[in-house]
């Protein structure tokens, strides 16, 4: 058995053929020797992006907390492990 504390060391392990790991979405799919077992999302966690108020008057504060914005609602599915075709 196999025990760790990182999403990347479990990510390893399963790559090398350790066993099953419980990883997200987004990261098990870009791995082509990786085999989803449940079709479902069997957990979540938000997102939060968070920033001092002042800080969004800054404008290119402004303009990283508009771009990471719209990287989430772009990848809102992917992100969100949805099954896709």
């Amino acid at each position: 058995m196999f025990r760790g504390n990182s999403i990347i060391a479990a990510l390893n392990a399963a790559i090398i053929g350790l066993g099953l790991a419980m990883l997200p979405c987004f990261l098990a799919e870009a791995e082509p020797t990786l085999q989803r077992i449940f079709p479902e999302v069997l957990g979540s966690r938000e997102l939060w992006l968070v920033f001092h108020p002042d800080a969004a008057r800054v404008a290119r504060v402004r303009l990283v907390i508009d771009f990471v914005a719209e990287i989430i609602a772009t990848e809102a599915v992917r992100l969100g492990g949805e099954v896709r075709d």
